[in-house]
């Protein structure tokens, strides 16, 4: 039988009403102080990578075009010879931008992990007692994890499809701007095509996110109350709960994949439709005797490579949609203000010994009722009272007792 869906949590709900998912990006790379230079020198690797590929291709167009041309494999064989060797170089820089961007991922997430450590200190247990503790868990734990991929690969290859699309684009349009002008309307299509799906994929991932913590707030209080509830037989109980949001959460993570294909989709049939129009077109002006073979070949190449980045970063979006849907949580803990904060002359002066008292004003107390009982009386009204160190006080009632 499928499970019926799970209840949120309301103090999940509240979580992440708190924060405004088009800040967040502005938020996290406010954080990024002290390693941007690594996330520029990581994007700087992915265009030389990038800038490694053009040659590569280029050359490989050029050997093609000769060999179509007849010209003796002797001639063509240098040519050969760089398609082969520059792989290596292109392999050579993505490696260099992998190790700085796993590096600047691990020392961002160690210092996300530290401020939230001290933020928690500062909330202290009165702040702390309001939330369950599998939020708590899942801001400082998973949420923080999910992060990885957008400090280290995601930003840089931000920048690298930005820059390298436009780089590639300049050296065709001087081989041949018409063809040139082909490649970027495709290259633009396929890059912005995925933001008609932008506020869906907005929306569903951070109802992604609020199954997932409502899930695992659920399932750590399970577990900590666990002798209890098989005490009370509630064991099944909250077995059949633990399930039912367990596949709002299957739901939830299917929906943001689905769109993630669609988005996909649309890309690939724009990067598609680019190569086969401009082979097309370019075919036709070729017979006409309107460009060279060679040219045809290199543009070819090139379109591919001018894909590349957008590629890439379109395989990135998934990882960097669920990251910006557990920043919500993270945010939402820095937004969380002490509910006891120390006065700011809280300080003792120098030289002058503090005077440890216990103080009370105008205090009234009263014993709770028992169930179905009537209401009782005060047993203290208007109390006022200081006692000193060392000091002792005795309350009695009218009884005797106290």
């Amino acid at each position: 039988m499928r499970p019926g869906p799970a209840r949120k949590s309301t103090a999940m709900t509240a979580s992440t009403n708190g924060t405004a998912p088009a800040s967040i990006p502005r938020r996290l790379f406010a954080q990024t102080d002290g390693v941007r230079g690594r996330i520029a020198l990581a994007a700087g690797f992915g265009l030389l990578a990038s800038a490694s590929g053009v040659l590569r291709l280029s050359v490989q167009g050029v050997a093609l075009a000769d060999l179509f041309a007849g010209k003796p494999f002797g001639d063509v064989v240098p040519w050969l010879l760089a398609v082969v060797a520059l792989p290596f170089l292109r392999l050579t820089f993505i490696t260099l931008q992998q190790l700085v961007g796993h590096e600047t991922a691990a020392r961002m997430k160690v210092r996300l992990r530290g401020r939230i450590y001290a933020h928690l200190l500062d909330l202290g247990p009165g702040s702390l007692g309001t939330r369950r503790t599998g939020d708590v868990l899942v801001a400082a734990v998973e949420a923080v994890e999910q992060l990885d991929i957008y400090f280290g690969r995601y930003l840089p290859q931000l920048v690298v499809s930005f820059v390298a699309p436009v780089g590639i684009f300049l050296l065709m349009a001087w081989i041949d701007l018409p063809s040139a002008l082909l490649f970027l309307a495709f290259a633009a299509l396929a890059l912005l095509a995925p933001n008609l799906f932008r506020t869906r994929t907005n929306v569903t991932s951070v109802e992604r996110r609020r199954a997932y913590d409502d899930l695992a707030a659920e399932f750590v209080d399970a577990i900590q109350g666990l002798p209890t509830l098989k005490a009370f037989g509630q064991g099944a109980r909250t077995g059949k709960d633990l399930a039912r949001r367990s596949w709002s959460l299957f739901e939830a993570t299917m929906s943001v994949l689905a769109l993630n294909i669609a988005e996909g989709g649309v890309s690939n049939v724009a990067m598609l439709a680019g190569a086969a129009v401009t082979l097309a077109w370019g075919a036709v002006r070729v017979e006409a005797g309107d460009l060279g073979l060679a040219p045809l070949m290199i543009l070819l190449f090139l379109g591919v490579e001018v894909f590349r980045p957008i590629r890439e970063l379109r395989q990135l979006r998934h990882q960097n949609l669920l990251a910006m849907a557990s920043a919500i949580g993270i945010f939402d803990l820095f937004d969380t203000r002490p509910v006891v904060t120390d006065p700011a002359t809280s300080a003792v002066p120098a030289g002058k010994a503090i005077e440890p008292v216990i103080a009370l004003r105008d205090v009234t107390f009263t014993y709770p009722r028992a169930t179905g009982g009537t209401a009782r009386q005060p047993a203290l009204t208007g109390v006022s009272f200081a006692v000193p160190a060392g000091g002792s006080l005795a309350i009695v009632g009218p009884s005797g007792a106290g």
